[in-house]
């Protein structure tokens, strides 16, 4: 396959740790994204790829604003260009209605929980952006025929246990959200307008081919810690960029993927990393729409083994001295790197 000769990475980055109600406030989610950006800075491969970031902290993370980069950032990326949604902060559940009864839902959406989620706005409350709207959203950054980007990549640090948070394992305890929101009106989805009611069908509703990265089962949470000194921070995301950082950068997502779980379980038993390529449906161009890729096993992360440019041949030397007498009373002197 025959790219341009620039390449475009667009990257829209998501991280809340102050939500309109504080009573839902996190700790280590914009760090996390610091850090993201930080990694996507200093390893993108700049001689192949352009970078074009857009960050949403807090205040700035409202619904509509990464619905609005959703459509206006993301939706530029064209062939041979890859995509990356990276969100940290608090997910929940939300309760389905009648419109979705045959969707075998358990009679509930999984949600992001946005800045201004469950505040009132003019009288109305604002919704979680739903698993629908995403799924929705996506296939219009995807679904382009020929002209559709090469990979997209969607990762969430948080989770969708019935607590709805992320969890937080230290002396601070547990911020929770309400275990499950209640159903909004269909007027509600950001697709009502594009799909309405009466057409609506979960054998022909759009979706993109993408890879999903969770940070846990829906049935665990997404942790925060403290480690090595470093602020709060997820788990997840901290052990994700220890693995990018090393030498595993080119690793195939599988494999890249048990070695995060390794890590994440190495320190919380009960939270396991899941991967998952997401099969396209264009009820538009059905012809176009990718079959399963078998080389998925093989995919790189971000799509690419030549994305991340490898880490500098740098190395750290940490040095302690001390001296020692040997045993004819002379000096010996000792050293470890």
């Amino acid at each position: 396959m025959r790219f341009p000769m620039n390449r475009n990475l667009y990257a829209l980055l998501v991280g809340i740790n102050e939500y309109s109600n504080p009573n839902h406030n996190l700790s280590g989610c914009v760090y996390d994204i610091e850090e993201v950006e930080k990694f996507l800075n200093n390893r993108l491969a700049q001689e192949t790829y352009t970078l074009h970031k857009k960050v949403l902290i807090n205040v700035t993370a409202t619904r509509n604003a990464i619905i609005d980069e959703f459509k206006n950032h993301l939706s530029q990326a064209g062939k041979g260009d890859v995509v990356l949604f990276y969100f940290c902060g608090h997910g929940a559940r939300e309760e389905a209605g009648e419109e979705f009864k045959d969707w075998q839902l358990n009679n509930a959406h999984e949600t992001i929980v946005c800045y201004d989620s469950r505040s009132e706005n003019d009288g109305r409350r604002v919704p979680d952006l739903a698993d629908k709207e995403l799924r929705y959203l996506i296939s219009k950054v995807a679904n382009k025929g020929e002209n559709s980007p090469d990979h997209i990549l969607i990762v969430f640090d948080c989770c969708h246990s019935s607590s709805g948070t992320r969890d937080l394992a230290d002396a601070d305890g547990i911020r929770q959200l309400d275990g499950l929101a209640p159903a909004r009106k269909y007027i509600d989805f950001c697709f009502a307008d594009k799909i309405p009611e009466d057409k609506l069908s979960s054998e022909t509703f759009p979706q993109g081919n993408h890879t999903f990265i969770a940070a846990c089962l829906n049935t665990e949470t997404a942790k925060e810690i403290r480690q090595e000194k470093l602020p709060m921070h997820g788990l997840f995301t901290y052990s994700l960029l220890k693995e990018l950082e090393s030498q595993n950068a080119t690793l195939s997502y599988e494999n890249l993927i048990h070695e995060v779980r390794t890590r994440v379980t190495g320190v919380r038993l009960y939270q396991n990393p899941q991967l998952e390529f997401v099969e396209g449906i264009d009820p538009v161009n059905p012809s176009r729409t990718r079959s399963e890729n078998p080389e998925t096993k093989t995919l790189a992360f971000l799509g690419d083994p030549a994305i991340i440019k490898p880490r500098d041949p740098s190395f750290t030397l940490k040095n302690r001295l001390y001296v020692q007498a040997t045993m004819s009373g002379d000096p010996e002197q000792q050293e470890e790197w």
